[in-house]
């Protein structure tokens, strides 16, 4: 029972990430604005203002980490402080 609900509990968090992936590029042009990078708080309250407090931090810093990882945003971190950067427009 156990291994089923753990199988559940990640194919939500996936489908949540994927709703955020999808939803980051809009995220991203509104929290940046004309600039070149903003802070992560920024982009975090995109997201809670997008998805409300359905998808978590966790899956919030799992989407930004897979696009930093197809390089298309510089990530340093994931605090609130951290620094995003967009490299590919």
């Amino acid at each position: 029972m156990l291994e089923i609900n753990d199988a559940v509990k990640r194919s939500v968090e996936q489908q949540r990430v994927d709703e955020i992936l999808a939803a980051l590029p809009a995220i991203l042009r509104a929290a940046i604005g004309g600039r070149s990078r903003c802070q992560c708080r920024y982009v975090y309250a995109g997201i809670v203002d997008r998805f409300a407090w359905r998808a978590t931090r966790a899956e919030w810093t799992r989407a930004l980490r897979q696009v930093a990882d197809q390089g298309l945003i510089d990530l340093k971190g994931t605090d609130d402080n951290d620094y995003v950067t967009i490299i590919s427009r």
